[in-house]
């Protein structure tokens, strides 16, 4: 079973679940808004392939296992949300975060990025940057004083910085956007006054011309309100993305080659409602 498919099931289950709880006295349990701020542990798998500018199609290179570049990160992300009309079932969301990494090592074997050779023994210097930036609207078609269930429909975006150093003479620096719109699902459940558990997953897939794009992001959290403008949260993100194109920016993005990754990141975070 995907993790997609468990999150879903997993929404499914909190609703039927709460449906049999006494309905809180409030008559408004759902919040305004919320500005949201994290630190995020990420463990990483990330593969790379960029292709001359003569249409020489590029080695796959795995960022952390030929390049040394460590697969566990620390960062931040920050979100929010804000939901208008009268019984707020409307809601805008972004999220930011970026990763980071770098390293150095001496390479095992040849391999070919872009239109530079780097040959076996070079001693290379890796930095490898991704940047998220999401924006969502949901739509709540089941809300009551527990639980909420919505539809969203966003625009997740990727950027992307590859650089592998080899002084005196062999350079190579890549950097592309990949916008993917995206469908998903949201769930939030209101077990107690001061407990909250969040489940949501987003996906999309397109096959065109000489673009190929997969993305798979699911996360589930679990929620703490001490305060009445106050939480704190323990969530589970994945993100899976395969991204393959020719660079004639099909599909918005100016990428040559492919870009697949997946990673598991541990957010801890604190939250301001109004």
């Amino acid at each position: 079973m995907t993790r997609l498919s468990t999150v879903v099931m997993t929404c499914g289950l909190l609703a039927l679940c709460a449906g049999t709880a006494r309905a809180q006295s409030s008559s408004q349990p759902w919040e305004k808004g919320s500005i949201q701020i994290g630190g995020f542990i990420t463990s990483s798998d990330t593969e790379m392939r960029v292709n001359s500018s003569s249409g020489a199609v590029g080695a796959v290179v795995n960022v952390e296992d030929t390049l040394g570049v460590g697969s566990e990160k620390s960062t931040y992300r920050v979100d929010g949300f804000y939901r208008f009309g009268e019984t707020r079932r409307h809601q805008i969301d972004l999220h930011y975060f970026d990763s980071r990494r770098s390293a150095s090592k001496v390479l095992d074997r040849t391999i070919d990025i872009g239109d530079t050779t780097f040959p076996v023994g070079a001693t290379v210097s890796t930095e490898f940057n991704l940047q998220f930036v999401n924006v969502d609207y949901s739509y709540a078609f089941f809300q009551d004083d527990r639980v909420r269930l919505s539809v969203a429909g966003g625009l997740h975006t990727t950027g992307v910085k590859f650089k592998v150093d080899s002084p005196p003479t062999l350079f190579e620096d890549e950097s592309f956007t990949a916008p993917l719109p995206v469908v998903g699902l949201r769930g939030e459940v209101i077990v107690t006054e001061r407990w909250r558990l969040k489940g949501s997953a987003d996906a999309f897939y397109l096959e065109y011309d000489q673009f190929t794009g997969l993305l798979a992001d699911t996360s589930l959290a679990v929620e703490y309100l001490p305060f009445k403008h106050a939480a704190f949260g323990l969530a589970v993100n994945n993100i899976r993305m395969n991204v393959e194109s020719d660079g004639d920016n099909a599909e918005g993005t100016d990428l040559n080659g492919e870009l697949k990754f997946n990673f598991v990141g541990l957010l801890m975070y604190a939250r301001y409602l109004f």
